[in-house]
């Protein structure tokens, strides 16, 4: 799993230049793609002791398994930055 997750985090950055070039992107939207990626990794280090005592270990293993390939998707098939950012939060969680 952790691997997994390190290849999609380390692969995002590559990604950005061409999600940049097809959606037309400057700098600034692009960075805050990095941002959000950034902010949904800090909320998930800080809060998954307490999901993981509310939920049980395992639950959360899988829904994490589950939301990466989710937020690749929406970054896959995502037209517009309203979707591409979220797909970023998504897989920092």
């Amino acid at each position: 799993m952790l691997t997994c997750y390190s290849f999609v985090a380390s692969m995002l950055g590559p990604m950005l230049i061409f999600l940049r070039d097809d959606l037309h992107l400057n700098y600034t939207l692009g960075g805050l793609h990095l941002t959000t990626l950034a902010v949904g990794m800090i909320i998930s280090g800080l809060t998954v002791d307490k999901v993981a005592g509310w939920l049980g270990r395992k639950r959360v293993m899988w829904s994490g398994a589950l939301g990466i390939p989710a937020g690749i998707f929406a970054i896959i098939t995502g037209r517009t930055v309203w979707v591409t950012m979220p797909g970023f939060f998504i897989v920092g969680l």
